[in-house]
């Protein structure tokens, strides 16, 4: 699994960069979950359609975190879902690409 895990934060890497997230009030552990609701939506069938839907209609504080977890889901459904393990993992990578980019804008 840390192998699955390891190869899943290369392909983040490959893909994002580590760039800054700007989460406004959020923290990298929120973004951890929108990855892991994303990744659980995709593993139980979710068109990312639907997914999109649902974020759409779903209340959030403010639009930078609605875009936010657009931003992820479309990471997840469209570059690393086939990459990931499970929900556990798509917390994991996205929250540490998170912590990388925030040190990294510091």
């Amino acid at each position: 699994m840390k192998l699955v895990r390891l190869f899943a934060v290369a392909a983040l890497a490959a893909a994002s960069a580590a760039h800054a997230y700007d989460v406004g009030d959020l923290t990298c552990e929120d973004m951890g979950t929108f990855g892991s609701e994303a990744m659980a939506a995709r593993t139980h069938g979710t068109s990312k359609a639907d997914y999109l839907k649902s974020l759409e209609q779903r209340p959030f504080k403010a639009d930078l975190d609605r875009r936010n977890a657009t931003d992820i889901a479309l990471l997840i459904y469209d570059r690393l879902g086939d990459t990931l393990y499970d929900e556990k993992a798509a917390y994991g990578v996205i929250r540490t690409d998170c912590t990388a980019g925030q040190k990294k804008q510091r």
